[in-house]
């Protein structure tokens, strides 16, 4: 029953030896009743009483008989009601001391939960690599955290130069609500200290180059890197493109204008101008408000986010803390986040990430991007909610693809496409036993509808699509799965498109490096490339395995749609006005988002939102498929 939620109870209750008083049940959470008997009984006098022996002379009484029955076998010395207790890790509506994680609601990463009430944005199974000064493990803000062993490439003897990077873990990873130190965005991340500094805080572009190699090599999911300088280098910039190309996400500071140096928008530091970074400028806390801090931080069109930067408390190397001042310190916050969005989707790239921040961020300053803020003071609690919209993309309010073409193999869904439902097959009815029994006025039970895929649900939105390409052989399952949620890459598109074709042979020669001859889709991509249905970045990489965006599915079908003789002109002056984002549409991809917003191929998400650079779902991209078939052959069943 009971026994160790009673033991504990029971260590914990001061006892008074007064008659048993059994108040009002209503008035309290409890679960029957401690009773203290003068003397132990014996084992089937508790037994007949309906009691549990708890050692000694504790028995627990379900109820009121029993505690009545109980009384029979001895004297009963008080009883006392089995109060429930709960675990107290519950942070509820804790707010953090300091300033800069209260201004950011920092708090609602360590709420979040999933559908089983666990927490699942704090971190966990990410790796965080600080590419810094070292970090001091033992801290004792630290000790609890998942710090991994050192990696020093500077030759600092210990692994650590200065403070600098403890500092920046602290406000990673220090414990939460432990009444010491401060309380770290995301504890329960993994820290990859490599130390690149040495002499109070210098390194060089090689050693820079190399720690951030290092980072990837070992597994890292995010780097944080609060360095930098006023030089580009082509080995630097090389190095930051590598890890972002291996899906790491990287964050780093704008910079800190030093002493006298005159301040412009058009000043940058590296690695912050690269394109492929998140860079993050600083704020201040005035007047109880966040306020861009033009004392120090730099402010370009390559800033990304603002975080703060200003009187920052976090972790010192004497085992204390300290307050400091700077970008390096606004950097951490955004890497935070970045480890949530890598707690939901371990394959979120970085265009993806910027693009939720960009949804998510408090817009400061001058209305929409501006170069003190970029997209905006970043805000943990919108950033988790356009998160949770993010992952949830399989069965949106309003999907990528709602609806799929009339087609009589697959009908029309209702009009919730989150449950549409599915007909019963009347074209395969399930035989009886015997047939010739059957009165003629009775009509046969028809076959219930079965998923191939056990990760499929008939009533799901998706199943039309599926069930269809899944019929047509257009795609086919992994390892047995569908995987809706799993999102599509390049290569996948341009094998469905290929079996769509037939499966064609192309005599080409393939300038793609990074497609292997005898890979599964390398003449789906020989094919492709000659038909002028693809592209890839430049000559050489074509990215199979990258995730495709909306634009580029757009632009696939629309070359492809081109190349079976589909009017592809009709659509691309359609008006796109009435959708919130079309801002967002790269130019090269406008006509073909056009066209196929147009031909009702790809619909708004949610409030009326294209998300153009967002990524497509196997799923949604069954649905798509389904819908060109039908556009390729109007009025027949598509092919």
């Amino acid at each position: 029953m009971k026994r160790a939620l009673a033991a504990f109870i029971i260590t914990a209750l001061i006892l008074s030896l007064s008659p048993c008083v059994l108040a009002s049940e209503a008035a309290d959470d409890f679960d029957g009743y401690i009773v203290r008997m003068a003397s132990p009984l014996k084992e089937d006098e508790a037994e007949k009483s309906g009691c549990e022996a708890l050692g000694g002379a504790l028995y627990y009484a379900p109820d009121r008989e029993s505690v009545a029955a109980i009384r029979a076998f001895g004297e009963v010395l008080n009883c006392e009601k089995n109060f429930s207790l709960q675990t107290q890790d519950d942070l509820g509506d804790y707010e953090p001391a300091e300033w800069n994680l209260r201004s950011v609601g920092a708090s609602a990463a360590w709420t979040h939960v999933n559908g089983e009430g666990e927490r699942d944005r704090t971190g966990s199974g990410v790796t965080i690599a600080i590419v810094d000064s070292g970090v001091m493990a033992d801290h004792p803000d630290l000790v609890n955290a998942n710090v991994l062993d050192y990696i020093c490439l500077s030759g600092e003897p210990d692994g650590i130069d200065n403070y600098h990077g403890t500092f920046v873990a602290g406000l990673i990873a220090a414990e939460v609500n432990n009444a010491i130190g401060i309380d770290g965005i995301v504890p329960d991340v993994t820290i990859l200290p490599i130390c690149i500094t040495s002499n109070g805080g210098k390194t060089d572009m090689q050693t820079a180059a190399q720690g951030i190699n290092t980072a990837v090599e070992n597994g890292a999911d995010v780097i944080v890197f609060s360095i930098g300088g006023t030089n580009d280098n082509s080995l630097l910039s090389e190095a930051c493109e590598a890890a972002v190309e291996s899906g790491v996400i990287f964050v780093t500071c704008a910079g800190n204008y030093s002493s006298g140096r005159v301040k412009s928008e058009h000043s940058y530091m590296y690695p912050a101008a690269y394109d492929c970074t998140v860079t993050v400028s600083a704020v201040k806390e005035e007047n109880g408000e966040p306020v861009f801090d033009g004392e120090y931080s730099y402010f370009n069109d390559a800033v990304t986010v603002a975080a703060p930067g200003t009187d920052i408390v976090s972790l010192f190397l004497d085992g204390g803390t300290a307050t400091k001042t700077g970008t390096s310190f606004a950097a951490p916050v955004v890497a935070a986040m970045a480890a949530m969005a890598k707690c939901a989707d371990k394959d979120i790239t970085t265009e993806t990430f910027v693009e939720l921040l960009k949804e998510s961020s408090t817009d400061l300053g001058e209305p929409g991007f501006d170069v003190y803020y970029g997209n905006g003071y970043v805000n943990i609690p919108a950033f988790l909610d356009a998160l949770d919209e993010y992952t949830a993309s399989a069965v949106p309010d309003d999907p990528v693809d709602p609806e799929p073409p009339d087609d009589p193999v697959n009908p029309e869904p209702p009009d919730d496409p989150v449950d549409p439902g599915l007909p019963d097959d009347p074209v395969n009815p399930e035989p009886t036993d015997d047939p010739a029994d059957l009165e003629p006025s009775e009509e046969p039970e028809p076959k219930p509808e079965t998923s191939p895929y056990p990760d499929v649900s008939v009533d799901s939105w998706s199943y039309p699509g599926i069930k269809y390409v899944t019929e047509k052989g257009i795609m086919t399952g992994i390892k047995g799965l569908f995987e809706p949620d799993t999102q599509t890459s390049r290569a996948m598109i341009v094998t469905m498109l290929w079996r769509m074709e037939g499966m064609p042979a192309a005599e080409y020669l393939l300038t793609f490096t990074d497609v292997d001859e005898g890979s599964w889709y390398t003449e789906a991509v020989r094919w492709a490339a000659s038909e002028g249905i693809v592209t890839g970045y430049n000559a050489e990489i074509f990215g199979p395995n990258d995730k495709i965006t909306r634009e580029q599915l757009a632009a696939m079908l629309y070359r492809y749609a081109a190349h079976c003789g589909i009017d592809v002109e009709k659509g691309r002056d359609f008006d796109l006005s009435s959708f919130a984002d079309t801002v967002e549409i790269a130019e090269w991809a406008e006509p073909y988002f056009r066209w196929a917003v147009s031909a009702g191929l790809i619909n708004g998400v949610g409030e009326m939102r294209l998300v153009s650079k967002g990524m497509a779902t196997r799923a949604q991209t069954a649905a798509v498929i389904m819908r060109f078939c039908a556009l390729k052959l109007p009025g027949a069943e598509a092919e």
